[in-house]
């Protein structure tokens, strides 16, 4: 698959997967609120800086998995149990009230660091690239595949956290995550659409 067409997917599964109101989409609208629209660009641009560092490991450790003849032979399942974990994780995920930081100190750099505490990312950007590794859309051994993999986690989430902040800065409040339930179903059914190409193509060879 052309490095293009794999930057555009990723870009799309970046920005899907940032819809769920976590903690770096949150603390973007929160800074958004408390200060103005270009402080509220730089910390959507720090915040999905995690993406990038957390999808190159993600690499990585897909490129491990397919040197061991076993895992790169349960690499669908592997994948689709990933996914369909986050699907259901996702879908009964219960949510926190939204509450308003009082800290008038809070930094745009406040975006990075919530990012890099989210150990998910990495979770995420793994099944992300096995699950494209065992539908052959992805080499995650060729470098331009690899650069247009990680671009694409960092643009899609770029774009997202831009969107938090313009609708915010023109609203003036929290209304565009207002139904995160509905939102989280949303997602986690995706998650488990992802899950069940991954378990059909598994089974592909067979039929």
């Amino acid at each position: 698959m052309s490095a293009l067409v794999i930057f555009l997917l990723i870009s799309v599964i970046s920005f899907v997967g940032s819809l769920q109101p976590g903690p770096v989409n949150m603390t973007v609208l929160q800074i958004t609120l408390k200060n103005n629209y270009r402080t509220g660009i730089i910390s959507a641009a720090t915040g999905a800086l995690p993406e990038i560092l957390y999808s190159i490991l993600a690499l990585y450790f897909a490129d491990m998995i397919l040197q061991h003849d076993l895992l790169a032979e349960s690499l669908p399942w592997i994948s689709g149990i990933v996914l369909l974990l986050l699907g259901i994780f996702t879908i009964l995920k219960k949510e926190k009230p939204n509450t308003r930081s009082e800290n008038k100190k809070k930094e745009a750099s406040t975006a990075f660091i919530m990012g890099m505490l989210n150990p998910m990312l990495f979770t995420y950007w793994l099944a992300i690239a096995t699950w494209m590794e065992s539908i052959e859309l992805l080499n995650s051994t060729k470098f331009v595949q690899q650069v247009a993999f990680v671009s694409g986690t960092y643009f899609g989430a770029f774009i997202l956290l831009t969107i938090v902040v313009y609708v915010t800065s023109k609203t003036g409040d929290m209304a565009i995550f207002k139904n995160k339930k509905r939102l989280n179903n949303y997602i986690g059914l995706l998650y488990c659409l992802l899950a069940m190409i991954a378990f059909i193509n598994y089974f592909k060879p067979f039929h």
